[in-house]
């Protein structure tokens, strides 16, 4: 069929895309109200979002109010329980599988290819934790995923002027909110730029200087834009949706003062902060050296029946696809494959920011925009690497096992209850707890 041709995108590949979001959104919503206490950092945000949502308060002073609102929103639409505070975070989470799936087609890959990479991204497991847990790294990274897309689907697949700039602003809305929810979602996108800008500085340019090529257009990408004028079609809208995100504020009894509530914002980030039992540093999430029990209880009135949530990443995924990942990287670099750079340089950047941003606290679940990109090295590394007579056979079988290890974990990932101590046997080694 036509979609089946790499780098296709057709009608086909739209309804592919319905149906992967459909599936990612029936597996992240069944049982979302399990457990309906509060899990993990849901108690700095639910009560909060709420608060700021009926314009009453704004107590967590930590990031930037959009993520907040969504979930006080839901809560206004559907009651305070946990199916309300949660759903926003699963719905947009299950757009993240979906976003993949795109974006490997617009690489070149297969249908069969593109398919598999969101089934991987979906089998990771911190995503599906994440997705069904009120906190604001899960918007923030469907933020980032969805401007992306459009970036890529701007620069890629359009070919009138109209139809990319109508890209590159969708792409800053999304862009906007992201960043809106939580900071590290611009500092993401500054990436993603740096890397366009290598990528044009490889180009050839009158003369070799780097101002041709930043101001001329007709480059492989933006047809009709240069980089710096593709850029800032992005980047204007997103400053400007991201400012409109505070105008609540207008409505409340502090005011709406920007230059206090960012100082406040910043401070809170930036300054020194408690020790944390579930820190871990950057180098120890690829290797899941700290993964994190978001939730251990016993229901009340049961003399049995523990219920945990357990953020652990699939071992099919994040060992393996450690070491795909760095092969894709290399490879890339020495066949000039930009598909095959695309995706190991963003993980790199992703994770590896993380060296350098100088914060005294940092968590495992920061890692999950890189880890996202995960299932996508595996695919590269298998397309793009392997022989092409194994290919099939290594793509199922990867498949095959990581859906088996995420059914053995899936009891600690959805709060299903469990016998007395069964919870040991998801703990593989005594540092996971």
């Amino acid at each position: 069929m036509k979609s089946e041709r790499p780098g296709a995108m057709s009608p086909t590949d739209r309804g592919i895309g319905i149906v992967v979001f459909a599936l990612t959104a029936i597996l992240f919503v069944w049982r979302l109200s399990t457990p309906s206490q509060l899990v993990f950092d849901e108690t700095h945000y639910v009560r909060q979002g709420l608060e700021f949502f009926r314009l009453e308060d704004w107590t967590n002073h930590s990031h930037p109010p959009f993520g907040k609102w969504l979930i006080g929103a839901s809560q206004a639409l559907l009651g305070e329980n946990a199916f309300a505070w949660r759903i926003p975070g699963a719905v947009l989470g299950a757009m993240v599988p979906t976003c993949v799936y795109a974006v490997m087609r617009m690489f070149g890959f297969s249908v069969q290819e593109a398919i598999a990479a969101a089934a991987l991204t979906t089998l990771n497991q911190t995503l599906f934790v994440q997705a069904r847990t009120a906190m604001l790294d899960i918007y923030a990274l469907a933020f980032f995923a969805l401007s992306v897309t459009f970036l890529i689907w701007s620069a890629k697949r359009v070919r009138s002027r109209g139809g990319a700039t109508f890209g590159l602003i969708l792409s800053g809305v999304l862009l906007g909110l992201g960043a809106a929810t939580k900071w590290t979602t611009g500092i993401n996108m500054v990436l993603v730029w740096s890397g366009i800008f290598i990528w044009r500085l490889t180009e050839t340019s009158p003369n070799g200087w780097v101002l041709p090529r930043l101001f001329g257009s007709g480059f492989a990408g933006w047809r009709h834009f240069s980089l710096l004028g593709a850029g800032l079609r992005q980047g204007v809208i997103a400053i400007l949706v991201y400012l409109l995100t505070f105008l609540p504020f207008l409505f409340m009894s502090q005011g709406l003062d920007l230059m206090e509530l960012h100082q406040n914002m910043f401070s809170d980030v930036s300054g020194p902060l408690a020790e944390h039992p579930f820190s871990s540093r950057w180098w120890e999430w690829p290797i899941m050296l700290e993964p994190i029990w978001y939730y251990f209880e016993r229901p009340e009135g049961m003399s049995y029946g523990d219920q945990a949530i357990f953020l652990v990443g699939n071992p099919l995924v994040y060992w393996l696809g450690l070491p795909a990942m760095l092969i894709v990287f290399i490879l890339g670099l020495l066949r000039g494959d930009g598909a095959m750079l695309a995706i190991a340089g963003a993980f790199l950047a992703f994770w590896l920011i993380w060296a350098a941003i100088p914060r005294d606290l940092t968590f495992s679940y920061y890692y999950e925009p890189a880890a996202t990109l995960l299932g996508m090295g595996i695919v590269a590394f298998i397309a793009r690497i392997l022989p092409v007579t194994s290919r099939p056979y290594v793509m199922w079988i990867w498949l095959l096992l990581a859906a088996a290890c995420f059914g053995f974990f899936y009891p600690v990932l959805a709060g299903v209850p469990l016998q007395p101590d069964e919870w040991l046997r998801y703990r593989w080694f005594e540092i996971w707890g």
